[in-house]
């Protein structure tokens, strides 16, 4: 729930019930002790006759009894107040009904609290019990104020209440009590995550403890979460019936996507907060115990504002060797609250939340991860006044509704820094092995026969209706390995393979990655296939497609073994082939020499597009389309005659044209026949051809310089 209150005052004067009834408690002990206690610490004044009486055993002079016990009637009504939901603070008031039991303990937390808030009480209790200098209460002090007349029964039983082993204590509501030694005081004081919880609220409370966060359950963020159609409702109330049902529940999630979204919506249903513990941000030194503790802070939050508790960074497998499981298991059961573990762990490593779990008999629940039918209308929703193609594209980018609705909160500055947003948010670490590819082209700039078309159009339906097929039509059963979107693109150099291999990225919205073969290949045993496996998971992380460049280097013929260097390169090859049938994403490969592969590779790749060089009549389109409109093309250029004079691929017509441009600007005219002919000669004696003819040897009377 919120916070009963907002921060004020009344936690931090004499006005306070805390303080009131922390100096009643007072009262009655000065009352009952008046006359006999010495009234300074200096230790010059002697033994009153009295005290020397009473420490010898005499009974307390009555007088001072009677006065001590005429506060019994406020004390007690004092209690009431503190009981009965006072509303001049409602969180004080939680403090005593919810975390007190009994009035004894009452008694001690109000003197705690009045201690530490009134510089009143804390200059009388130093006095009083002759430690100037403390930071707080003195055990033996605290015994004799709470238990002055040394009377048994089932509610005064101050030894039990200052011993370490309290619930007060374990639960971290106050600290100091620990076995006293004979040279050294034990002083008690509230806890400050309590005590700034009373003061300033839990928002305040959490940011004490690094491993705390509180997710309200009026957060901006979650209201406009809560209304995504793709979180059924359904789901929700079967989530709190488990909880119901269990009080401590084990979800499980893939890298713990969405636990925390569907725990605070979850919680949001029954008015209540998630206070967060996450113990991977705490210590790797078990004796220090900070895990126990950061669960025992994240508790006593959660019951003190009427939160949920989660118990994150339980699915490292190092973590086993750090955090005791029953540890963890006694501080989630002394929690007194509603208890979530977040299990990230693969389902074939149970890690350290699965053995929690199963101290605790704690129920299970999965939160799975979004498709992208669903990412697509949780983009849709999120996004304001986009056009669908903008929330077809996010979609393809692996994220949870959270990270969806963190990176669309970036839409004030433009769809590109959603985009990046989305990289940001995956974090994969293909770029340490590969480099991104990209490029401006459009299929408008691209020049292609009909049978590439073909193909390509074949492999764009592929990958946009594998889900429907594999998923819903059953075929996945049929077809456990090789469900990816993989294909070969060969042929000479310059015709097109990289440039189409962005495009169709592009098209399926996706970011390509190329292999830097440099960063992968190296000449140690084994080395090479884990860098191959690490690229292959994070692409599969990521959602981006790879582009292999050269894949004949990678995968090429396996040979005879006839040295030790033959049967490593052999195992390499039959390693490729493994990861590429596992991988589920985009694969692309290019060579300029197929015949080099391995045959069974070949065999598992899905699409094959055999690139050949340009004809004429692809040579004069691709003239055309590499001169941008806004270039200064001289009129009636003779883009024929050049693609019949010159048999370049289409990377050396990019160049020939750009080589053109830098000519004309040169001379100071546009670009004309005559410039783009010294560009296309000069290509080609780059290229070691000789020239034996221009592109004016092609011009006819019938076509004159007409295009």
């Amino acid at each position: 729930m919120n916070d009963p209150v907002p921060a004020d005052t009344t936690t931090r004067t004499d006005t306070s019930p805390a303080a009131r009834h922390g100096r009643l408690l007072l009262a009655r002990y000065a009352a009952l002790h008046d006359g006999l206690m010495p009234r300074s610490a200096t230790g010059a004044e002697s033994y009153s006759p009295a005290l020397a009486r009473w420490l010898a055993g005499s009974e307390l002079p009555a007088e001072n009894v009677a006065r001590a016990r005429s506060f019994h009637a406020e004390l007690a009504a004092s209690r009431d107040v503190l009981a009965s939901g006072d509303p001049v603070n409602g969180r004080l008031c939680r403090l005593f009904s919810v975390v007190a039991q009994t009035d004894l303990e009452r008694d001690l937390l109000a003197l705690l609290i009045a201690f530490d808030v009134s510089p009143q009480v804390a200059s009388a209790v130093r006095s009083m019990s002759l430690w100037p200098e403390s930071a707080g209460l003195e055990r033996s002090f605290l015994q004799g104020v709470l238990d002055p007349f040394g009377e048994p029964g089932p509610q005064v039983d101050v030894a039990q209440l200052l011993r370490a082993g309290h619930g007060l204590s374990r639960r971290g509501v106050i600290r100091g009590l620990r076995e006293a030694t004979a040279s050294r005081a034990v002083f008690v004081d509230l806890s400050p995550i309590v005590m700034t919880w009373l003061v300033d609220g839990t928002a305040q409370a959490s940011k004490r403890a690094d491993a705390m966060t509180w997710a309200p359950p009026d957060a901006p963020e979650l209201e406009r979460m809560a209304g995504l159609s793709v979180v059924a409702d359904a789901d929700l109330g079967a989530f709190i019936e488990r909880l119901e049902a269990s009080s401590t529940l084990r979800v499980k999630s893939p890298r713990g996507l969405d636990v925390l979204l569907t725990a605070r919506l979850a919680a949001r249903r029954c008015s209540r907060g998630v206070i967060v513990a996450d113990l991977s941000s705490t210590t790797t030194d078990p004796a220090a115990g900070t895990a126990q503790r950061a669960v025992r802070e994240g508790a006593l939050l959660a019951v003190l504002s009427d939160s949920w508790l989660l118990v994150r960074g339980l699915e490292h497998e190092s973590q086993l060797q750090r955090l005791e499981p029953d540890a963890l298991a006694d501080a989630v059961r002394e929690a007194a609250t509603w208890t979530l573990l977040e299990d990230a762990a693969p389902s074939d490593l149970p890690g350290l939340g699965a053995q929690v779990s199963q101290r605790l008999d704690a129920g299970v629940v999965e939160v799975s991860f979004p498709e992208r039918d669903s990412r697509q209308q949780a983009w849709v929703q999120l996004l304001d006044d986009q056009a669908p193609d903008v929330a077809k594209r996010l979609s393809v980018f692996p994220l949870g509704f959270e990270q969806i609705a963190q990176v669309a909160s970036r839409q004030a500055l433009g769809i590109d820094a959603v985009e990046e947003g989305c990289r940001q948010s995956i974090g994969h670490r293909v770029g340490q092995l590969a480099r991104r590819v990209t490029s401006s082209l459009t299929w408008d700039d691209v020049i292609l026969p009909d049978v590439i078309v073909d193909v390509v159009t074949e492999m764009l339906a592929y990958a946009k209706h594998r889900e429907h097929v594999f998923r819903d039509w059953g075929f996945a059963s049929k077809h456990a390995y090789g469900i990816g979107l993989s294909a070969l693109f060969s042929g000479p150099p310059g015709t097109g393979k990289t440039m189409l291999s962005g495009l169709v990225a592009r098209e399926l919205g996706l970011d390509l990655y190329q292999i830097d073969l440099s960063r992968v290949v190296s000449k140690y045993i084994g080395e090479t296939e884990e860098r191959l496996a690490r690229l292959f998971e994070e692409a599969q992380r990521g959602g981006v497609a790879l582009l292999f460049d050269e894949a004949d280097s990678l995968f090429a013929k396996r040979t005879s073994v006839k040295s030790s260097t033959d049967r490593y390169a052999n195992l390499e090859v039959n390693f490729l082939l493994q990861k590429m049938e596992e991988f589920s994403g985009v694969a692309i490969l290019t060579t300029n020499l197929e015949s080099s592969l391995d045959e069974a590779f070949r065999r598992r790749i899905r699409f094959h597009v055999k690139f050949e060089r340009p004809d004429a009549e692809e040579r004069d389109r691709l003239w055309r389309a590499m001169l941008p409109s806004s270039a200064p093309v001289a009129a009636g250029v003779n883009f024929a005659a050049l693609a019949k004079a010159y048999e370049f691929s289409g990377g050396e017509i990019k160049n020939a044209s750009l080589r053109a441009a830098f000519l004309a600007v040169a001379e100071g005219k546009g670009i004309d026949l005559d410039i783009l002919d010294r560009a296309a000669a000069a290509e080609s004696a780059e290229r070691g051809r000789l020239v034996r003819r221009s592109a004016y040897d092609f011009i006819t009377d019938d076509d004159g310089f007409e295009d």
